[in-house]
C-alpha cells in the first residue's frame, strides 16, 4: 500500500466470499483482536472452542443455520469478516471486525457495503445491528457510514 501527499492509502483489490470451514481460525482470531477479552467472555468466542463451533456453524450455512459467515479475503489471507442472520423482512449483523493490521484501510466498509447489498437483494426492508454504548469508536464509524441511533 502507497500514501501519495494529501490522499488516502490506496485500498488493494479485495474479494468479499463466503467464509469457509477453514476461515474459523483467522476468523476468532480478529474476534479476539478486535473486542478484547472483557466482552467475550459473555460471547461464543469465550475460548479457544469457538473455533470448532465457527467451523460446524459455517459448514451449515445460511440455508440451515439462518447465519451468514462472510470474509474479505486479500493477499492470501483474511482480512475481516462479518456474520449476519436474517430474521423475517430484517438482516441483522451480529459482527464486524478486520484485522488489526487493516484497520482504517477500507475493509470494514467494503464489508458494510455487501451486507447491505445482500440485504437488499433478498428483500429485507430493514437492517439492525448492536452496539455497546462504551464503544464509542464503533458508533462513529457506524454513522459516519450513515446509521442512526435508534435507542
Amino acid at each position: 500500500m502507497s500514501e501519495t501527499a494529501g490522499m488516502a492509502p490506496e485500498v488493494r483489490v479485495v474479494g468479499i466470499v463466503t467464509a469457509s470451514p477453514a476461515d474459523a481460525e483467522a476468523i476468532y482470531e480478529i474476534v479476539r483482536a478486535a473486542f478484547g477479552d472483557s466482552y467475550l467472555k459473555f460471547s461464543v468466542y469465550q475460548s479457544r472452542r469457538a473455533v470448532f463451533h465457527l467451523r460446524a456453524e459455517i459448514r451449515k450455512g445460511r440455508a440451515d443455520s439462518g447465519r451468514a459467515y462472510i470474509v474479505a479475503r486479500g493477499g492470501g489471507r483474511v482480512l475481516g469478516f462479518y456474520s449476519a442472520a436474517r430474521r423475517q423482512h430484517e438482516s441483522f449483523l451480529s459482527y464486524i471486525a478486520t484485522s488489526t493490521e487493516e484497520q482504517s484501510r477500507g475493509i470494514g466498509h467494503l464489508l458494510l457495503e455487501d451486507f447491505e447489498a445482500d440485504a437488499a437483494n433478498s428483500g429485507c426492508r430493514s437492517v439492525g445491528l448492536d452496539v455497546f454504548r462504551c464503544n464509542e469508536r464503533a458508533r462513529r464509524w457506524y454513522e459516519r457510514q450513515g446509521y442512526v441511533p435508534v435507542s
